[in-house]
């Protein structure tokens, strides 16, 4: 996105990382110049409303006079090789206190590290910006990409986290944030009033989760080695123990909301001509099939790629 003023006089390096004060990490001091500021608001500005045209938002999430009455961190990425006046992407991070789901059902109170918007200018998709610019984050803010929760991931969001970062499944949430199913892996806590730390086996946690450090991490990111059908019997029984919840998941066909699954099922999925995602059960020789909107993602968390598979 480009603009009517030099964004290196704000921008110094090709990623920059501002506090709610408009101060970037280690380089400067506050940005106090009048002028300066107002074009520094203004980039996240037009790099917010973009973000949210992007996502079918109707209010941006992120504005300048936004964040600097929060407590939450923006990393600005810009164009080194194209012209002095574009910024190519915005990564927007903070702590959020959170109700969350386990994989066992159990509601656990949280404080994670959230990606609360991210957008890559749509001249600059698919080359590598985008990837550069989260694995920055990840380095400065020294997390593993499953420990993080998403605010309303977008398809094209998710696709690129599986794509790059092999997260593919999901826990159901209640609220509008997603988390990956190694999101509770080998985490502790911090209880509120003490100086112990415990582990995640209580059913209630307080306090921000330690996160494993980055330089812990291997070089790349696993790909995980189970047979997709035994995965997929793992989703649908997982996913069996919620109900159907119209906010996340779209506008599906009311049945959708009774839908079971178990073990002893054939599950097939496929897509039809307008991208819409059929799941097939049938139990015992019979059939029936239901209608579910969007993508197998957000259903079952599970690609739209992995078409006609069977569950068992």
């Amino acid at each position: 996105m480009e603009f009517l003023f030099n964004v290196d006089l704000l921008l110094p390096d090709k990623i920059s990382k501002f506090n709610n004060k408009l101060q970037i990490k280690g380089k400067r001091p506050v940005i106090t110049d009048k002028s300066k500021r107002s074009q520094l608001l203004m980039i996240i500005d037009e790099m917010g409303a973009a973000s949210a045209k992007a996502q079918g938002l109707h209010i941006a999430v992120t504005t300048g006079d936004k964040f600097v009455q929060s407590e939450h961190v923006i990393y600005l990425m810009k164009d080194e090789c194209g012209d002095k006046s574009a910024v190519v992407g915005i990564l927007k991070m903070g702590v959020k206190k959170l109700f969350l789901i386990n994989q066992e059902g159990t509601q656990n109170e949280t404080l994670p590290l959230c990606v609360l918007d991210f957008y890559v200018h749509e001249s600059k998709q698919r080359i590598g910006y985008g990837k550069q610019l989260y694995d920055f984050m990840l380095k400065e803010e020294n997390i593993l990409p499953h420990f993080l929760a998403i605010d309303r991931p977008s398809s094209k969001f998710l696709a690129f986290l599986r794509k790059h970062y092999n997260l593919f499944k999901t826990i159901p949430q209640v609220n509008h944030f997603t988390i990956f199913d190694d999101f509770f892996e080998n985490r502790h806590v911090i209880r509120r009033n003490s100086t112990e730390q415990e582990s995640n086996d209580s059913s209630t946690m307080t306090g921000r989760t330690q996160c494993q450090p980055l330089s812990d991490a291997p070089d790349k990111y696993p790909k995980k080695s189970y047979p997709y059908r035994t995965e997929y019997e793992k989703d649908f029984k997982i996913h069996s123990k919620y109900e159907y919840d119209p906010q996340r998941h779209g506008n599906a066909s009311a049945s959708t909301q009774s839908l079971q699954f178990n073990s002893k099922d054939h599950i097939i999925l496929s897509a039809d001509s307008a991208g819409a995602i059929h799941a097939k059960l049938t139990p015992d020789g019979s059939c029936a099939s239901h209608l579910l909107e969007d993508s197998a993602m957000k259903i079952f968390g599970v690609p739209s790629a992995w078409l006609q598979t069977s569950g068992r």
